[in-house]
């Protein structure tokens, strides 16, 4: 009776998730406000938010194959589990935990100034449909106005599918307490 009710339970919770991914990525996917790319933005969104449930996606594999739940992965070798479980925790790990870190490097550049001048510089912030959520925003804005710079260097690649909430996101930007030295490079027509 438990094997069934284990059974059940896993496959609601299976797909719930699978419908949280089609169906937010597909809301998301019009919020970039897409014109003739659906069909390449949608994808690209449904693998993103996928890696979001890879923590119960995995606990499901687990719990499947230590109560053999199912005929289905109870066959499979332990080696090709063990294989699915580490590439989860590597896509969870790449897509959600690694791009929200902020890495501090410390760099003396001799530039034969009068004075010593500190710079935080800040490349690839790609605010778009994977980052740039005003909660990442925050956090960077807070991280910069503790730094002791004297000026704030953004380098580009500002940009990637921006939605329709890109100056909300950007007028985050204006809480940073020093001064923003910007390369804005258009290589439009």
């Amino acid at each position: 009776m438990i094997d069934h009710t284990i059974y059940t339970l896993s496959m609601l919770i299976a797909t719930a998730l699978l419908a949280y991914v089609v169906l937010w990525s597909g809301l998301q996917t019009f919020n970039a406000n897409p014109s003739k790319r659906f069909m390449r933005i949608w994808p690209k969104l449904a693998l993103y938010y996928a890696a979001y449930t890879m923590p119960i996606w995995a606990l499901l594999l687990v719990i499947d194959r230590t109560q053999n739940v199912t005929s289905v992965v109870a066959q499979l070798p332990l080696s090709l589990v063990l294989i699915a479980l580490v590439a989860m925790g590597l896509y969870f790990y790449t897509v959600i935990v690694q791009p929200t870190r902020l890495r501090i490097h410390r760099q003396t550049v001799d530039i034969d100034l009068k004075a010593a001048m500190t710079v935080a510089v800040l490349a690839d912030l790609r605010i778009g449909l994977y980052s740039g959520k005003p909660r990442h925003i925050r956090k960077l804005v807070a991280t910069i106005n503790e730094l002791s710079v004297d000026a704030v260097l953004i380098t580009g690649d500002w940009l990637y599918y921006p939605g329709a909430d890109l100056v909300g996101q950007l007028m985050l930007f204006k809480g940073v307490n020093k001064p923003v030295i910007r390369v804005l490079i258009w290589l439009g027509s």
